[in-house]
């Protein structure tokens, strides 16, 4: 009877949305809509592992940490004086003395031809208590909108999107993907760099007309688990929109998917790759058969329920995170609410994992 009346109400409520020309929310929404059965879905049993997420509180950009099902949140690290969504990477793929690794760019002086500010590399472990530079390059331009910045295949090497200056001060030399090695200690801490970066895939260029200035083609890219491909969002000019290809690095030669897409993500089992495509929830097989779609945003009146963050896998390909972005357009100043969803990519259910914190983002799935 329970579950029946529940059916009912969500009936109701999803009617209400769509019919509705213009909606006020009054005060904090629901975390968990606009499915209020989500609180109970998302898969059973819950998946296994911990996912790492970003949460915004009274001190500073936050490290926490959860189990799969949403329980069991703790506060790892706080880092004061940080904000914004781009400022650190990829958490790492393996555990090193007791924890996981970030990557960030920090500004640390000068500028480039560019008139940008010099940017390296750092890696910052994940209670915030250490953080190591691993690059030392003001030749080697990062592409800092939307970075494309990852873990190699294992985590003895970083991998990022960045263009290389040369002598001529206006148009770059290098345009692509680098990679650098990093060093550890006996403890599993990362101590530094090993070796200078390199160019492993060459991305082409595009002009961007509001900084002025040239950036590399690619939005984001994902390594294939046994390490031989990524999969790239790269922007194609005759469309002006980012398309997705796999390329192959030993042959150099890229494979059409055939469809748009950014912020991909590869399953590590290999079968799927998720992406976002007009802020779509989507997976499709490597190979650019069976494109589905997984979750759709909501237009509730000037309102919007939109994926535009990251998404990961969990260990078993079977469900994946995103992130559920609310826009209140009527609670001025323009309000945005950002919570953690899980979704199962079999059945389609969905969890809220972070109901209980207020402004939780960008996670990590280990």
């Amino acid at each position: 009877m329970k579950k029946i009346v529940a059916v009912f109400v969500c009936l109701l409520f999803l009617a209400s949305a769509l019919g509705a020309s213009a909606v006020v929310l009054a005060g904090k929404p629901d975390k968990c809509e606009p499915w209020p059965e989500c609180r109970g879905g998302g898969g059973d049993p819950p998946p296994e592992g911990a996912v790492y997420f970003w949460q915004y509180g009274g001190e500073g950009k936050e490290m926490w940490t959860m189990k799969a099902d949403g329980s069991e949140k703790t506060k790892l690290g706080i880092y004061p004086g940080i904000d914004g969504w781009e400022d650190f990477g990829a958490l790492s793929r393996l555990e090193h003395g007791g924890h996981h690794w970030f990557l960030r760019f920090e500004v640390v002086g000068g500028s480039y031809p560019s008139g940008q500010w010099i940017r390296e590399l750092f890696a910052v472990r994940d209670d915030g208590a250490v953080e190591v530079q691993l690059t030392d390059d003001p030749t080697l331009e990062t592409f800092d909108l939307g970075r494309a910045l990852d873990w190699g295949i294992d985590d003895n090497t970083v991998t990022w999107s960045a263009k290389r200056w040369g002598d001529d001060p206006i148009m770059p030399e290098e345009f692509g993907i680098f990679s650098a090695g990093i060093s550890f200690d006996a403890n599993g801490d990362v101590v530094g760099p090993s070796g200078e970066p390199t160019l492993i895939w060459d991305t082409g260029y595009h002009y961007y007309p509001p900084r002025d200035y040239y950036i590399p083609n690619v939005k984001r890219f994902d390594w294939s688990p046994d390490g031989t491909q990524i999969v790239v969002a790269k922007w194609q000019h005759d469309g002006w929109n980012y398309k997705m290809f796999i390329v192959d690095l030993a042959t150099q030669t890229e494979t059409d998917l055939g469809t748009s897409g950014y912020k991909v993500s590869w399953s590590p089992d290999g079968s799927k790759i998720a992406f976002i495509q007009s802020f779509d929830l989507r997976t499709i097989n490597p190979d650019g058969t069976n494109e589905q779609i997984l979750v759709e945003p909501i237009y509730r009146g000037r309102d919007r329920y939109v994926n535009n963050e990251r998404i990961d896998w969990s260990p078993d390909s079977n469900h994946l995170t995103y992130s559920w972005i609310v826009w209140i357009r009527d609670r001025p100043p323009l309000d945005i609410d950002n919570f953690v969803y899980r979704v199962d990519v079999n059945s389609g259910d969905k969890t809220c994992m972070t109901d209980d914190l207020d402004d939780a983002f960008s996670h990590s799935w280990r």
